[in-house]
């Protein structure tokens, strides 16, 4: 059932989703604080379209965007260097430039901003999972069933977690991917940036890679490492292509 701003109405709590948290039609409030608070200190976390929803629209429950509702594009500019949309957030644009310094990645970008499912990249300062499992994880609405595709999709990447484990030096048994891990520890200018781009690119893959969520809906209903491995194989492969398309500069 679909009513306010026409999303769906969850029928477990009544609420309405929006994909990057719940609103409450009866008591006119979000149930949690909005993602991109940080961008409007002058606003209430909990207000919504900046209490101006005549002249704006939130369709993720996540930022405020123009009632366009138009997908992120880039493009170059004379001298080569990337130019975004106006409505492309910061951390969208800190991820895509990222990507764009390997064609592997700006083909998953591509794929991104060319899908059905609406994706966004949330990058969080969060560091209580220093590990390769912690990096990122996608977000879905509900009705997603790990087959169909989704209709929006969140896709957050932990900073303070990728920092960690950057540093660690203990980067796991794909040798490849270790390889490529190793390089972006060493590059203390963009190795960051660039391992977040791989990482955007591995879990964009598990977003609109319909054979990918047949594999994840597999393992979701037998939780056995083979399928996990499975699930992983393609977003690893292309995350360490990357990475070394991103330092080997293929």
């Amino acid at each position: 059932m679909h009513t306010f701003s026409a999303k769906e109405k969850d029928s477990e709590t009544g609420l309405s989703y929006f994909g990057a948290r719940y609103y409450s039609s009866d008591l006119s409030i979000w149930l949690s604080v909005d993602p991109q608070a940080s961008k409007y200190p002058s606003l209430s976390p909990y207000t919504y379209c900046a209490n101006n929803p005549v002249k704006l629209v939130d369709p993720e429950g996540e930022e405020i965007v123009g009632t366009d509702g138009k997908a992120v594009s880039y493009s170059y500019d004379d001298k080569g260097n990337v130019v975004w949309s106006n409505n492309a957030s910061d951390d969208t644009k800190r991820i895509g430039n990222a990507m764009l310094r390997s064609e592997t990645g700006k083909e998953q970008l591509d794929k991104a901003i060319a899908s059905n499912t609406k994706i966004s990249f949330n990058i969080v300062d969060r560091g209580e999972k220093p590990s390769l499992m912690g990096n990122a994880q996608y977000v879905t609405a509900p009705s997603y069933d790990g087959i169909k595709e989704p209709k929006s999709a969140t896709i957050y990447i932990y900073e303070q977690s990728i920092k960690d484990y950057l540093s660690s030096g203990m980067f796991g048994k794909d040798a490849a991917l270790n390889i490529g891990t190793f390089w972006a520890s060493q590059d203390k200018e963009t190795g960051l940036d660039n391992y977040m781009g791989a990482v955007a690119g591995h879990e964009i893959e598990h977003v609109v890679s319909q054979e990918n969520r047949i594999l994840t809906a597999a393992y979701k209903k037998n939780q056995t490492f083979s399928n996990y491995e499975a699930r992983e194989l393609m977003p690893n492969i292309i995350k360490t292509k990357i990475l070394w398309e991103t330092y080997l500069k293929f």
